[in-house]
């Protein structure tokens, strides 16, 4: 049986706003077993990225930040570990691909020092030892003439070789477990599958985990084990892939599933949902998805509903007050 590599509990940010602390995510679990695919999926500003990077140790400690809960790897909770004992394990173990492969290269850095960077700070590699391995971790990502564009720049490289280099770069320490912050924005469709392939080979491969992040449930079909679900800063709905498509249990899940254009349907049945998702400062009280739910009842605006297990062999945890009434109690995320 898999193991979980990851266990996040109760995870929550906040932010300090209009002379007050607001929620971005609140008291986030769940667990990233070896060798999965799990993709935290949503509209803009549900706190995916914030989850992600507060997972990862990028926003402890800041100015007008606040976060809180447990991180659990390798048997250690990182939100206890110092900046020096972070520093090891971040970019080493955990690795990160961040959003805009556009911006987030160096500009003035060639490929092969920044491909490289992670290999002499992390493996203690020489200048000569990064490069050769720089250049097999290109030739791994499949960018072409690898040797001579090691001592290009990020301007010369189109968008999806950029991000392919965003992939050797996190990749070049043999982490547990990558993070992709919304990997595909920006490409074209043509790229955007050519770089989930090349991920979905990448993670059979090396043998590590992945988290997604995305907001196109297309994708999430393609390369997930499980998928948990995000609106307002919560985890409304986590899933195995196939039984979350062919079964959705929270409104706001079967609402993201019938937004999705498909081509054996017209278009004009196209169902977007009303409404737009709250900002942190301006939550409303209750369950969060209730003013856009058509299912909403009276306790609904009222209460705030707990994730809770459904019936079935497999974990299916749901926040609807709802859809609660048939449901056994949560065990907590597995």
């Amino acid at each position: 049986m898999a193991q979980a590599v990851l266990s996040v509990r109760n995870l929550s940010t906040s932010f300090r706003l209009r002379s007050g602390w607001y929620a971005a995510v609140r008291d986030i679990s769940f667990n990233v077993m070896e060798n999965e695919t799990l993709c935290l999926v949503g509209e803009s500003g549900c706190g995916k990225s914030i989850t992600a990077i507060s997972a990862m140790g990028l926003l402890a400690g800041q100015p007008g930040c606040r976060v809180s809960g447990e991180v659990w790897f390798d048997g250690k909770d990182l939100a206890t570990l110092s900046d020096r004992e972070l520093r090891h394990v971040r970019g080493n173990r955990l690795a990160m691909i961040f959003q805009e492969p556009m911006t987030s290269l160096n500009p003035v850095l060639t490929i092969g020092q920044q491909v490289g960077e992670p290999l002499i700070y992390h493996r203690a590699m020489t200048r000569r030892e990064a490069d050769r391995e720089a250049v097999r971790l290109l030739e791994l990502v499949k960018i072409p003439d690898a040797g001579r564009r090691l001592n290009q720049y990020p301007h010369q490289f189109s968008g999806g070789m950029r991000q392919r280099v965003m992939i050797a770069m996190a990749l070049a320490c043999g982490p547990d477990i990558l993070f992709a912050d919304e990997p595909t924005t920006a490409l074209d469709v043509t790229i955007q599958s050519q770089v989930l392939s090349l991920l979905g080979e990448l993670r059979d491969e090396q043998a590590f985990s992945l988290v997604l992040i995305t907001h196109d449930l297309g994708v999430v079909a393609t390369i997930a084990d499980r998928v948990a679900v995000m609106y307002a800063g919560e985890i409304v709905e986590l899933a195995p892939t196939a039984e979350l498509f062919a079964a959705p249990r929270h409104p706001y899940t079967e609402a993201l599933l019938k937004a999705i254009p498909r081509s054996d349907r017209d278009t004009a049945e196209l169902r977007a949902i009303d409404g737009q998702v709250p900002p942190i400062y301006d939550m409303p009280p209750g369950c969060r998805f209730a003013p856009r739910c058509a299912l909403r009842e009276e306790i609904c605006a009222r209460e705030l509903p707990e994730l809770l297990d459904g019936p079935g062999p497999t974990q299916h945890l749901t926040r609807c007050h709802v859809r609660a009434r048939v449901f056994a109690p949560s065990k907590g995320a597995r």
